[in-house]
């Protein structure tokens, strides 16, 4: 009688486990992200999961080595680093945002979604 019971409850926590893995459909595949400061914390979070529901992402932060590190997570977690655009650039400055930008431009032809995830200096 125990071992039925354990059993039933195996497969209970099986079956709630199936339902967290069928993700609702939020309507982002192919649309296109900029994601700033999007190394770390809160700015990957967000364009991974963008990222994980079939956007394109554009990812930007002040460091060259952070966001590339960033960029490979993301793509070896989607499967698909086609969709994933990495630049370094300062967004506090005119420039910076006009490397994101123009970058994203070329990639994809237009902006869906932004993030504007950045704290200043």
């Amino acid at each position: 009688m125990q071992k039925i019971k354990i059993i039933q409850e195996q497969e209970h926590i099986q079956n709630n486990d199936n339902k967290f893995n069928n993700r609702m459909d939020l309507g982002l595949t192919d649309k296109v992200c900029m994601v700033t400061a999007a190394s770390k914390g809160l700015g990957r979070a967000s364009a991974l999961a963008l990222a994980m529901n079939g956007a394109c992402v554009c990812i930007s932060s002040r460091t060259e080595k952070d966001i590339q590190a960033a960029a490979k997570m993301i793509a070896e977690k989607t499967g698909k680093p086609e969709n994933i655009l990495a630049l370094s650039a300062d967004i506090t400055e005119q420039e910076g945002i006009d490397k994101v930008y123009d970058a994203m431009i070329a990639k994809w032809g237009r902006c869906d979604i932004l993030v504007s995830n950045c704290g200043g200096k």
